[in-house]
């Protein structure tokens, strides 16, 4: 399995994206996975 960020290398390379528009689209994606993750974390323990 490949991992998040050789996908996002791949992916960055297709669509030929220059630094500056790469960092910022890592640092949403970053973003968004990490608030679904505490949004995760939240839940299971609710559920206890």
């Amino acid at each position: 399995m490949k991992s998040i960020y050789q996908l996002f290398e791949a992916f960055m390379e297709q669509e030929q994206l220059d630094p500056v528009t790469a960092n910022r689209l890592l640092k949403k994606i970053l973003r968004i996975l990490r608030t679904k993750s505490k949004a995760d974390h939240t839940t299971r323990r609710n559920q206890k």
